[in-house]
């Protein structure tokens, strides 16, 4: 389910968001990709912007997370206590 936050931006990660509303891993990518998605709607997606995108969604799907300190900072305060 913490991939599946990734795949559409903003769209899954609120349909992740209410079908898994515990389990912190889960909302911490669901919010993670809202976030991201958010910032990006901001500036043209470049290859960088992508391939960060790639990486946050291979990494939740192996059940690991990279933190970067804008989207996971908010994302832990949001997604409740530290896992």
């Amino acid at each position: 389910m913490a991939g599946l936050a990734y795949l559409l931006g903003v769209v899954s990660g609120l349909v992740v968001l209410l079908l898994e509303p515990r389990d912190r891993f889960v909302r911490f990518a669901a919010l993670e990709s809202i976030l991201l998605s958010v910032a990006v709607a901001h500036h043209p997606p470049g290859s960088a912007v992508v391939a960060v995108w790639l990486v946050c969604m291979v990494r939740a799907f192996q059940g690991r997370t990279v933190r970067r300190p804008f989207p996971a900072e908010w994302a832990d305060r949001w997604a409740g206590p530290a896992f």
